[in-house]
């Protein structure tokens, strides 16, 4: 008996890790909350009322290395839909997220045979534009650096659906707009995808 059950959990094992084997393609949405500080100047002043949704693709490479434990190279490209705005006395300012491009590396582990939980950490590189009530504009391209966490609904069909939270925080902002702006962004993004495994 015992070595029948045995027997059992390795077969179960083995399928476990050989679904967690091979490439993916996906779709992401989400919203997303911004917390920026400008520093203009003299100035220094936190952003407000700051949230938007952002929409992408993923793409990835998942190696599982246990039954219990797989490793996941992720390639993301995302657009932001968001905007924090400053306001301090007569100045203003609203400063825009775009395009960004991330690599990620994704440690998961099987919790069920239809559950995945997984850890995330990458680096990131966004565009950022900056228009203020001086009438200056800007605009500059960063890297960063990105961590979350989030779990996977597995069914019987190569379709796979993820819910998520990533935290991304990027380096000091310098827009070149004839100015002395800096700004420091993070944001906060809880999202659903839907992912193809091949």
């Amino acid at each position: 008996m015992k070595i029948k059950i045995m027997a059992l959990a390795v077969i179960i094992s083995s399928h476990a890790i050989a679904e967690e084997n091979g490439f993916y393609l996906g779709g992401k949405v989400g919203v997303e909350s911004v917390k920026s500080k400008m520093e203009y100047s003299t100035l220094s002043v936190d952003s407000f009322g700051s949230e938007g949704a952002i929409y992408g693709i993923v793409a990835g490479y998942n190696f599982a290395v246990s039954s219990v434990m797989y490793i996941g190279l992720e390639a993301e490209y995302l657009f932001h839909n968001t905007e924090a705005k400053f306001k301090r006395g007569s100045y203003g300012a609203e400063i825009s997220l775009g395009d960004e491009y991330g690599l990620g590396l994704l440690l998961g582990h099987p919790y069920s045979s239809n559950v995945n939980v997984y850890g995330r950490l990458g680096v990131t590189r966004a565009k950022s534009e900056l228009k203020d009530t001086d009438g200056e504009k800007g605009d500059d391209t960063v890297t960063g650096w990105h961590g979350g966490f989030g779990v996977e609904f597995k069914n019987d069909t190569p379709l796979t659906f993820r819910t998520e939270y990533r935290y991304s925080q990027y380096k000091e902002i310098d827009y070149n707009d004839g100015g002395n702006g800096d700004n420091k962004l993070k944001s906060h993004v809880v999202s659903l995808s839907a992912v193809y495994n091949f």
